[in-house]
């Protein structure tokens, strides 16, 4: 059996150029790092959340959890805000994060009742929890999506309520405004 011939190195006497639109083998780039598409800031409000409190409503605080690109493991992304003594809480507190287009971003929405000033979330009353895709948020009516809470047996948990909205990219630097007399003092509004 004949050994398969040899192609020349690039650049050597008698080297062809690959085709169009081919990649030779020595002109291979590594693939750029990812990059987001863009920025969301998502909204988190809920109804009907179970009531574990014996003389006054929950106090919830809703817990971001992101998936890890092995499909694995979960890691806390960030927090709301507590809201004492309701059922139906809107939080504040926005959620940014960078979205990729065409890749899978698993979110984990965990509810709690907080009893205590412990940070230790386990410390905390489980109320229910959400799994959803950042592309499904996206993807629904108005960026609106509504979704039942699971986890706590027997119970109906309530729904969470998320929605999604794009952060306009603002690359304009801003510099004080000078007077054009005095390039050493800033500008006075009403002088002219």
């Amino acid at each position: 059996m004949e050994p398969a011939p040899r192609l020349p190195e690039r650049g050597a006497p008698g080297a062809q150029l690959p085709a169009a639109g081919m990649a030779s083998p020595g002109a291979l780039e590594p693939a750029p790092a990812r990059v987001p598409a863009t920025k969301l800031e998502l909204s988190v409000s809920c109804r009907n959340l179970l009531d574990m409190d014996t003389f006054s409503k929950s106090d919830p605080v809703v817990v971001l959890f992101v998936q890890g690109s092995s499909g694995k493991e979960w890691r806390e992304f960030g927090r709301t805000e507590v809201i004492d003594n309701t059922l139906n809480p809107d939080f504040v507190r926005k959620f940014v994060l960078d979205y990729f287009f065409e890749e899978k971003q698993n979110l984990r929405f965990d509810v709690y009742n907080v009893d205590s000033k412990s940070c230790n979330i386990s410390k905390h009353d489980f109320l229910g929890q959400a799994l959803v895709a950042l592309g499904e948020v996206i993807g629904s009516q108005r960026s609106r999506l509504e979704r039942p809470l699971t986890g706590v047996p027997g119970k109906k948990c309530g729904t969470i309520l998320l929605s999604a909205e794009e952060l306009s990219n603002c690359r304009v630097s801003a510099s004080p405004l000078r007077d054009p007399r005095d390039a050493k003092g800033p500008m006075v509004a009403g002088e002219g």
